[in-house]
């Protein structure tokens, strides 16, 4: 992806058409060896909006490579956030789970926060594992790392992760326990 990354736009869309053509034919190789980690490693590293050097990016947005429009690095990360999908709907695992939340409570960007938790949004509301997804999004401290996000300085990024607390909270697959857990503090008692 060092590459990659230097490639024009055209390129680059070329390039992630191909790679999802390969995980559609090798799921289990690619998510070994390009999973989410990976995946959310690559966002990181080069497609930041801030446009700004990071511990994990120390030239930022682009890495030295050809620099991208907005749109474009949207585009590119939406891709990517595309790829990360796929690997969850098809059989999420606690692992990955862990990795996404670590990402969201590092990540400064805040266009790179609020595409996962869309992601994740989207995964808690329709698909086949749906249910497995929610109950691995709910378990242990979880919830509380989902909370903490509400206190990120964007308001799109608190609305997005107050919608994706009310579908755990609505869900009959949470535990009551957990739902206790991710409850607000206060007279209201929840969301």
């Amino acid at each position: 992806f060092g590459i990659w990354c230097c490639t024009k736009f055209d390129v680059r869309i070329g390039h992630m058409q191909y790679v999802s053509t390969i995980m559609k034919d090798d799921f289990e190789m690619c998510r070994s060896q390009y999973g989410v980690q990976f995946t959310l490693s690559v966002i990181q590293r080069y497609y930041s909006a801030l446009g700004v050097a990071t511990p994990m990016s120390p030239a930022a947005p682009s890495a030295k490579g050809i620099d991208l429009g907005e749109d474009e690095t949207r585009a590119i990360r939406g891709s990517l956030v595309g790829a990360i999908k796929f690997y969850i709907q098809n059989g999420p695992n606690s692992d990955e789970i862990d990795v996404l939340l670590n990402f969201l409570a590092g990540s400064h960007d805040p266009d790179q926060v609020l595409d996962i938790l869309e992601m994740l949004l989207v995964l808690s509301t329709i698909g086949q594992t749906k249910e497995k997804f929610i109950s691995f999004l709910s378990a242990s401290e979880r919830g509380e790392h989902l909370w903490a996000l509400t206190q990120f300085g964007d308001e799109r990024i608190r609305i997005a992760t107050l919608k994706l607390i009310l579908v755990l909270l609505k869900s009959d697959v949470v535990s009551s326990r957990h739902k206790k857990q991710i409850l607000l503090d206060g007279d209201s008692g929840a969301i």
